[in-house]
């Protein structure tokens, strides 16, 4: 009777220790998956959605109302030939931070590409009044790049 029991015993530990690596590999694909979710559909620079993101968000809005502003940094080139490209992520990193802040609850940011933005207003009737507030708020931001403070412009549509 005694060898059952070791046999027992030990095809149990086996199961537990499989049941075990299933589960921790389970968590390490799960995981990835969202890592790799998150970097498809988000800039690297910024942090916003891009212009995957955008196709998501469009998706998944259930919404029949909605606004969509498409916002460009005037003269970008200029800052980045003037200031350095370092100056010209940190304003970048920036106007996403100006975004988030008034807009958090009605609007979805995605990075288009470059200087370009677009921002979702998911309340279509209120979308052009949080479009002149947010434009409000970017050209009263300053940016102090090497010692110089530097205001933004921006065209819209």
């Amino acid at each position: 009777m005694e060898p059952i029991i070791k046999y027992r015993s030990i095809a149990i530990s086996l199961a537990l220790i499989q049941f075990i690596c299933f589960a921790v590999y389970t968590f390490w694909v799960v995981n990835r998956y969202n890592v790799l979710k998150f970097l498809y559909s988000h800039d690297a620079l910024t942090g916003a959605l891009n212009r995957y993101g955008l196709n998501e968000t469009f998706m998944e809005i259930k919404n029949n109302s909605i606004g969509v502003m498409i916002l460009d940094i005037d003269h970008f080139k200029e800052i980045n030939d003037t200031y350095g490209h370092y100056n010209g992520d940190v304003i970048l990193k920036g106007l996403v931070e100006v975004f988030k802040d008034p807009v958090k609850n009605d609007a979805i940011i995605h990075r288009w590409g470059g200087e370009e933005f677009a921002v979702v207003f998911t309340n279509g009737a209120v979308a052009l009044d949080s479009a002149v507030h947010l434009m409000n708020i970017i050209r009263a931001k300053e940016f102090i790049l090497n010692g110089h403070e530097v205001h933004v412009t921006t065209s819209a549509g």
